[in-house]
């Protein structure tokens, strides 16, 4: 008995490209903004965010420059609002350790 012919082959299945990786930009966006704006009422708050706000843009940054990400915008801004929260967190802790020098001067 005769088996009938084998149709023809389908062609092979390539693998989609690679979505990019802007994780990392998105993230030092995010904790820039909340840095430079927390940095303002808990200075704390603005130096841990914004540290990390420079790391992960930095790495964002880097991605970029690799062509594993696109986001170049957000990951230079995260990185210049993590500079600045940190820059603003400074200047907030001087601001009230004065206005704290103040109160406990009013009540002695």
């Amino acid at each position: 008995m005769a088996y009938p012919p084998m149709p023809p082959q389908q062609p092979g299945y390539q693998q989609p490209p690679a979505a990019p990786k802007n994780g990392m930009g998105t993230s030092g966006l995010v904790l820039g903004i909340i840095g430079a704006l927390g940095g303002l009422f808990i200075p704390c708050i603005g130096w841990i965010l914004g540290i990390l706000a420079v790391i992960f843009g930095a790495v964002g940054t880097s991605r970029v420059n690799k062509g594993e990400a696109n986001n170049k915008g957000a990951a230079t801004t995260g990185l210049i609002l993590g500079i600045a929260a940190i820059v603003l967190a400074t200047l907030a802790m001087f601001f009230w350790a004065d206005v704290n020098a103040d109160l406990m001067d009013q009540y002695q």
